[in-house]
C-alpha cells in the first residue's frame, strides 16, 4: 500500500534529470559502494540535520549555484555563431 501511494506521488512529479548528471553521480555512489537512491537518502538526511538556519542557507547557496550554471549555459550556447558561419568575416 505505502509503495503504490509512494510510486503514484513519483509519477505525479515532473522532474527533468540531466542524463550525464546522473550518471557521474552513479558513479560517484558506487564508489562508495551505494546506490545512487541510498546517496541521494544519506545527502537528504545530513542536510535536514542541520539547523534550519543553516539548511535554508545551504539550499540557497545551491539554488544560486544551480541559477549561475544554468545562466552560463543559456547564455554560453546563444552566443554560439550559426551552422556554417564560423568566423568567416563580412
Amino acid at each position: 500500500m505505502q509503495s503504490e501511494q509512494k510510486n503514484q506521488q513519483t509519477d505525479q512529479m515532473d522532474i527533468q534529470v540531466d542524463e550525464t548528471l546522473y550518471r557521474q553521480a552513479q558513479q560517484i555512489a558506487s564508489w562508495y559502494g551505494l546506490t545512487i537512491d541510498q546517496a541521494i537518502y544519506y545527502c537528504f538526511r545530513a542536510i535536514l540535520a542541520l539547523p534550519e538556519s543553516e539548511c535554508i542557507a545551504y539550499l540557497m547557496e545551491l539554488l544560486a549555484e544551480y541559477r549561475a550554471s544554468r545562466d552560463e549555459r543559456y547564455w554560453g550556447s546563444s552566443m554560439k555563431a550559426p551552422a556554417g558561419q564560423g568566423d568567416r568575416a563580412f
